[in-house]
This record gives structure tokens, sequence and C-alpha cells, in this order.
């Protein structure tokens, strides 16, 4: 199986197979080693560790039906030749709306191989419910 030309190519592919419910095309999507990670938002979620894992991952999520509409906003890349990561939210719609009324975070890692960039590792996060203040530090002594 041949990987995808750019990182940019494969995380369109993989948000292209996420909303067809596409086992098949998400299966190329994937780099087929023990490395890769997958973590779906959730009360539940624990991290599935490598391919066989991850695809039984999915397999799951596709058996349920979800009427909705992802779109994924990239906020952040960074890369190298071989290495990408991106960060940005994947904004959910729901059958009959037109706004998102829901938002996920995401933070998606690629890596070149000789046949191409593959997706080895995935994780999403709800938004939080509500923004927590951070303390300020002191500057000096009290």
């Amino acid at each position: 199986m041949s990987g995808f030309a750019t990182a940019e190519a494969c995380e369109a592919a993989y948000y292209a197979a996420l909303q067809a419910a596409d086992a098949e095309a998400m299966i190329v999507v994937w780099a087929d080693m023990p490395e890769v990670v997958c973590m779906h938002p959730g009360p539940n979620a624990r991290p599935q560790i490598g391919f066989r894992a991850v695809l039984e991952g999915w397999l799951g999520v596709f058996s349920r039906a979800l009427d909705v509409r992802i779109l994924p906003v990239c906020l952040w890349r960074e890369g190298d030749a071989n290495l990408a990561v991106h960060v940005g939210e994947e904004r959910i719609v729901r059958a009959g709306e037109l706004a998102p009324s829901g938002l996920l975070h995401y933070c998606n890692t690629y890596r070149r191989f000789p046949e191409g960039w593959r997706m080895v590792a995935h994780l999403a996060t709800p938004q939080a419910a509500s923004v927590i203040p951070i303390p300020r530090v002191s500057q000096g002594l009290h």
C-alpha cells in the first residue's frame, strides 16, 4: 500500500474516511506498525496501541450510526521532512443543523515512510466545560 504525498493529504484522507465511516479508507491512512496510537474522546477513553487495536477501535466507532458532519480546522502545524504534528478543532455539526454544536480538540501525528506519509497518532478530547483561571505567579517576595 502506498502512502500520501504530504501530511496534509493524509489528514484530508483521514477525515474523509471518518466522515464516510469507511474502514477500508481508514486502513490506508494509518501506518501498519505496532507503535501507532489512537485515543477517541469519551469518559471511558483509553489509548489503543498498535495497528490492530487502532483498527478495531475504528470498527467500533463505525458500527454506531453517527449522524454528524465533522469539520476539521487545523490551528497549528509543525514538522520536518519526516514527521508532522497537526493540532486543531473538530467542529461537530449534527444532522439537521447548520452550525457546529460540539467541539473536539485534536492532535494528529504523521510520519513519512518510503512509500509516503501515514498517520501514527490521533488524540481527540472534548472541549473543557469551563475555563479554569490560572493563578498569577508572584513576581517577587512577600
